[in-house]
């Protein structure tokens, strides 16, 4: 037997809730339809059912959003902000670390004789 409460313990975030359809009925209206339970003397789902004229439905969803809004929203996650904004700075963060400080002045950190221009003069052949 487990001693955790479905009804009382704080841990249960989204409590149990019959499904609810929306749909328009024969006639155009909109109907809003929750599954009921089982009634155990003539042994049948008794479904409620909700029918709004199209006209109302935007009030309708207004004062449910409305009523929405006045519950007091949970806080924000726990989840740390991120380091960075862009994967480049990550892997400048990573080159650094692997590499060490980035205080060079070229590509391979080394300019040789070889790599510096060299001018001379070209002359057609006699």
């Amino acid at each position: 037997m487990s001693d955790f409460d479905w009804y009382r313990d704080n841990a249960v975030v989204v409590r149990e809730q019959p499904a609810i359809a929306i749909y328009r009925n024969v006639y155009g209206d909109i109907t809003i339809r929750q599954k009921g339970e089982i009634d155990p003397e003539p042994l049948e789902v008794e479904d409620v059912v909700i029918v709004v004229l199209p006209q109302n439905a935007r009030r309708l969803a207004e004062a449910i959003l409305a009523v929405a809004a006045a519950i007091p929203a949970p806080g924000p996650l726990a989840l740390p902000a991120p380091a960075d904004r862009t994967a480049a700075e990550r892997q400048r963060r990573h080159r650094a670390k692997r590499n060490g400080p980035c205080n060079r002045d070229t590509v391979t950190d080394t300019v040789t004789r070889r790599d510096t221009a060299e001018l001379f003069e070209v002359r057609p052949p006699d």
